[in-house]
């Protein structure tokens, strides 16, 4: 890594360490919500959880939990650890997609935290068919440069994952989409994780830290929500 990279690194560090501080509190107001979230859903969906950059499954399971205790049938995106490289992750779970909705026999829902709801928009853009909604979770939908963590690619690689959202976006979003935001989000920057784009979109904010949206009872609440209207 270059020196510059590191400082890079060490700034963001610092950034996230200044700023998702408040993640630490995340299972107290869990814990005091907790008996308000319990409640069994009138729309059985199937869901898909995908995780953040450099998160798995272990990263998503307490949300795949309460979905679960909820009514709905729900399962990770089983694909290991989530890595950087865009285009080849979205090829991956298309094929993750297309058997989940044969053993499903029916369209899925899918719930993508960070990056993750980078790859769960681009899927339902190449493959609409498969899936009956899209909820994501402070993600970077307008591209990782508006990241605190940009370092993660060049600017080689920067520039061309501009190009391939400009020209994905000629392609309009054909299922719902929710965005879930947060201004307290220290990773990625909140007016890049709304989508302005697509008619329709619904964006939601809440008061989270980007690390702690996944246990977030405000999250929780608006998930199940939007899964059941």
């Amino acid at each position: 890594m270059s020196v510059t990279a590191w400082t890079n690194a060490a700034k963001f560090g610092g950034h996230v360490a200044a700023t998702e501080s408040r993640t630490a509190l995340q299972p107290f107001r869990l814990a005091l919500a907790s008996r308000h979230l319990v409640r069994r859903t009138t729309n059985p969906s199937s869901v898909i959880v995908l995780p953040g950059l450099a998160g798995n499954d272990a990263s998503t399971i307490p949300l795949r939990w309460y979905l679960q205790r909820i009514g709905h049938q729900v399962e990770g995106w089983e694909l290991g650890v989530h890595g950087p490289d865009i285009m080849d992750t979205l090829q991956r779970f298309t094929r993750r997609l297309e058997q989940a909705v044969d053993e499903a026999g029916r369209p899925v829902v899918l719930v993508g935290w960070s990056l993750g709801g980078v790859i769960a928009r681009e899927v339902t853009r190449d493959r609409p068919h498969l899936v009956s909604q899209v909820i994501t979770l402070g993600s970077p939908i307008n591209g990782i440069r508006h990241t605190s963590a940009p370092w993660i690619h060049d600017e080689p690689s920067h520039q061309t994952i501009d190009r391939i959202n400009a020209q994905r976006r000629r392609r309009p979003m054909r299922v719902p989409i929710t965005t879930i935001y947060s201004r307290r989000d220290g990773v990625v920057d909140w007016r890049h994780a709304i989508d302005e784009h697509t008619p329709g979109a619904v964006n939601i904010e809440v008061a989270s830290s980007h690390m702690g949206l996944g246990i977030d009872p405000d999250v929780w609440r608006i998930i199940a929500d939007t899964i059941d209207d």
